[in-house]
């Protein structure tokens, strides 16, 4: 689209952005966790 000129950062804008709600749509599964999420995998036991 540009011709031969060369590209600059605002030519990446909506790509950049994209990828930036890409990956904070990604972390709303993980603030549904509870807190002791986990413990079995690193081995301690949940604290009641």
């Amino acid at each position: 689209m540009h011709a031969g000129t060369a590209l600059g950062a605002a030519d990446f804008r909506i790509a950049f952005t994209g990828v930036c709600v890409l990956g904070l749509l990604s972390l709303l599964p993980y603030l549904t966790l509870s807190p002791q999420a986990g413990h079995e995998v690193i081995g301690q036991l949940p604290r009641r």
